[in-house]
């Protein structure tokens, strides 16, 4: 993505009929809007970053980062020579507020699909699950609570990787009444 309207490929798609009557920066301010919804609603999985560097060009639309903090973080994870194993291994590249900001759409993934890193990964213990989910990483205890009691499980590390494994469980686990009975418990508002 190139600031100067001559130099941005992206403006000269033929995207309607009408385009011709816009002007160039309401275009490009719409598309970078689009682009930023779009990468933010999928993420980013940082190890293909790493592993495909014209992925790299996705950074720029996460929330959080932007195009010059995108570049830098990118810069500071290629200097590392290895893959991430884990999202708080991500503090060593950029700053706690930065990384508060942008975490949620930032992923970790280890599944058969993508097994570049499952291979890697699939004996360690460290692995957390939720690293390649949306769900920000002051939420992984929330989370590991909701699961284990969609799953009704009292032994910690499982319950994630069950109800990944079968979604119905958590559709079944009524969210609204979970979270009105844990902000009761808790004296707090209902945060859903």
């Amino acid at each position: 993505w190139k600031n100067s309207y001559k130099d941005n490929p992206l403006l000269f798609l033929p995207l309607s009929p009408y385009q011709k009557h816009l002007q160039h920066s309401k275009l490009q301010d719409e598309l970078e809007r689009v682009a930023v919804e779009c990468v933010n609603l999928v993420g980013v999985d940082i190890n293909k970053v790493l592993l495909l560097e014209h992925h790299s060009n996705l950074l720029q639309f996460v929330s959080g980062l932007g195009p010059l903090k995108a570049k830098d973080l990118y810069a500071k994870l290629k200097s590392k020579l290895g893959l991430i194993v884990g999202r708080a291994e991500l503090l060593n590249y950029c700053g706690q507020i930065i990384l508060d900001n942008c975490i949620a759409f930032l992923r970790i993934k280890f599944d058969e699909e993508d097994n570049y890193l499952y291979n890697l990964r699939r004996n360690d213990r460290s692995i957390n699950p939720l690293d390649g989910t949306r769900i920000h990483n002051m939420d992984y205890l929330k989370a590991e609570k909701i699961a284990r009691e969609a799953m009704e499980m009292a032994e910690k590390g499982k319950a994630l990787i069950a109800v990944i494994g079968q979604k119905k469980k958590l559709q079944e686990l009524e969210l609204r009444d979970y979270a009105d009975r844990l902000a009761t418990h808790k004296g707090q508002e209902n945060q859903i």
